[in-house]
């Protein structure tokens, strides 16, 4: 039987989330540290540390190994979390995954895992990112989530806390009717900046009246 870890907290969902440049991951990695500190003790606790196949951004950094699952097919990570003493699923950029990913959580909890995830609420147009909205419900009846405000608006001479994600095209706002996510081989000339509502540009979006 394995001995309680008081840093694991089993059918627990906590979800991380904010713009770019946030420190999600990082909070991932706060979370992690004790349980890395005692995942080598022998019948104790272990994790694994997810990440959607199409975030292959060069220069991620972490300071744990992870491993990639289709972002189309995230039912992989159930078999990944069978491995021995595995009670902790760390999942970062979770809003890329398919719809199945919230069936894949709800599962987890059932068999009692820890699972922490972290991403971005809101994709480049300010709208709910993927299946983020359904993840906040799981993580308020399963746990809690946090708003991370570490981001900073980098618009100009602007240092309000940054609550969106700023996409440029060729260093210019990317149009509303851009594709949300980017594919490998797409044309890769844009970038992201962590922006506050007031300087969050996305020509063509419809604004209420």
């Amino acid at each position: 039987m394995m001995e309680k870890c008081d840093f694991v907290k089993p059918g627990t969902f906590d979800l991380y989330y904010g713009p770019m440049y946030s420190g999600k991951t990082e909070a991932l990695e706060r979370v992690l540290n004790p349980i890395s500190f005692l995942r080598h003790k022998k019948g104790l606790t272990d994790f694994i540390f997810i990440r959607p196949s199409n975030d292959k951004r060069v220069q991620r950094a972490c300071k744990y190994e992870h491993v990639y699952v289709d972002f189309k097919d995230p039912s992989e990570i159930l078999k990944l979390a069978e491995k021995p003493n595995v009670d902790t699923v760390a999942i970062d950029e979770i809003e890329f995954f398919s719809e199945e990913i919230v069936k894949v959580v709800k599962t987890l909890l059932k068999k009692s895992k820890y699972v922490v995830a972290a991403g971005l609420d809101l994709d480049f147009r300010g709208e709910s990112f993927g299946e983020m909205d359904k993840l906040f419900y799981l993580s308020r009846l399963f746990g809690d989530s946090y708003f991370l405000n570490h981001a900073v608006c980098s618009y100009q001479n602007c240092r309000n806390i940054a609550k969106r994600t700023q996409r440029l095209f060729r260093g210019q706002p990317a149009d509303y009717y851009d594709s949300v996510v980017v594919v490998e081989g797409e044309d890769n000339d844009r970038t992201y900046e962590p922006r506050c509502v007031k300087h969050h540009f996305v020509p063509g979006k419809r604004t209420d009246n």
